[in-house]
């Protein structure tokens, strides 16, 4: 189904993904899947002064499709793409939550200091046959993620408008972050700041310890005015590369 009623087709824009949206995540067991989207408090704060918080969000959702999105913005989707395996759309469930975010390099007294977020939670439920962890969760389409360039979910599933997505069984992490460090690459020479730190991040996930990972995503921060986040990442890489030129 549409992710908003019919009667409601010309949403107005009220907040665009990269002011509200800081971070995604996805995790699976073997009946459900979710995404975990962190919202930008000040920017969640201004736009509930303007608009019902059930009604910001859009998410269609097909058997082996997925679009989240901001009404009146539905064009630059937050997410979208194929899933690895099939849901049950009419079982899709959507929450806002507090969910916690660690920092490794922060350390309180108790051990890691936590900051804790405002997320939209979607839950999907997996189909039978695919009840069992997924070793990929979806392919996002990086196509349909660019600004306002995103078809509906119906065209996603009826088009290959994506390149066929390659073997990855057998990748090492060197080669996965690869892959995403060139997707942030892309996305930040089109000045989609946003996007390419969300890249940044999950590169960083495979291969920690590359300080070249950390120097762009800071760059990406400084982009989006979280000047501290940037300064965590500019000494992070300065803590791995002593010889760090910028």
């Amino acid at each position: 189904r549409e992710g908003r009623p019919v009667c409601n087709i010309n949403d107005i824009f009220f907040v665009s993904r990269e002011e509200l949206c800081e971070d995604l995540e996805s995790g699976d067991d073997r009946k459900t899947v979710v995404f975990r989207i962190h919202l930008a408090a000040e920017a969640l704060e201004r736009t509930c002064k303007a608009v019902c918080l059930g009604d910001l969000f859009g998410i269609d959702v097909m058997e082996r499709h997925l679009k989240i999105f901001i009404r009146g913005d539905e064009n630059s989707p937050i997410m979208m793409g194929q899933l690895q395996g099939c849901c049950i759309p009419h079982e899709t469930r959507w929450e806002i939550s507090w969910a916690p975010r660690g920092d490794p390099g922060k350390k309180s007294v108790g051990g890691y200091l936590l900051q804790y977020n405002t997320c939209l939670q979607i839950t999907l439920t997996k189909a039978e046959g695919y009840q069992k962890p997924w070793s990929k969760i979806i392919d996002e389409n990086v196509h349909a993620l660019a600004r306002d360039a995103a078809p509906t979910v119906e065209q996603l599933s009826q088009q290959a408008i994506r390149e066929p997505s390659p073997d990855r069984t057998n990748w090492t992490p060197e080669q996965h972050a690869k892959e995403n460090k060139g997707k942030a690459d892309n996305c930040f020479k089109k000045h989609d700041w946003r996007d390419a730190a969300v890249y940044y991040t999950r590169a960083i996930q495979h291969t920690p310890t590359d300080d070249k990972l950390y120097s762009n995503r800071s760059a990406c921060y400084i982009k989006l005015k979280k000047f501290e986040k940037a300064l965590d990442d500019a000494n992070k890489c300065i803590s791995l590369n002593q010889s760090w030129p910028k």
